[in-house]
């Protein structure tokens, strides 16, 4: 056994180690400090190095968002360009279809006229005029 100090009546030994663990308490707080000092300089770079992906993704994004973008209006005009010249060259009539001519029930003659055709002297032919609703063909569109 140690000495004892006269003024605490503390015993010398329990005294160094008191003084053994406040030294290793130092330097595991030391440590500890360290490794937060550490882990907070890798965050701070994990953080940077996220924000740099995430600034390069956001611009390739709205690279790629204008160039559909552009290619989106230049479909359209292309379309639109095809539906104008496919317009010149045929001339749709919107919704009609072919009927048969309620006039002259699709003979393409009017059984309510008659014309008298002339071959020669004294020769006559009576025959029925063409329809004037279908002019002749049998059918109407509409």
């Amino acid at each position: 056994m140690g000495s004892v100090c006269v003024m605490c009546h503390h015993n010398n030994d329990d005294i160094e180690m008191l003084k053994t663990h406040k030294i290793r308490q130092i330097d595991e707080n030391r440590k500890s400090s360290e490794h937060i000092h550490e882990l907070e300089t890798n965050l701070h770079l994990f953080h940077n190095q996220f924000q740099h992906l995430i600034k390069v993704n956001v611009d390739a994004l709205h690279e790629r968002i204008s160039s559909l973008e552009k290619d989106l209006i230049n479909a359209k005009c292309a379309m639109n360009y095809h539906n104008d010249r496919i317009n010149e060259n045929f001339q749709f009539e919107e919704y009609k279809r072919p009927h048969k001519c309620p006039v002259c029930d699709g003979t393409g003659k009017d059984r309510t006229r008659l014309t008298c055709d002339t071959f020669g002297p004294g020769t006559h032919k009576l025959e029925h005029s063409n329809c004037n609703a279908c002019e002749g063909k049998g059918i109407v569109w509409g």
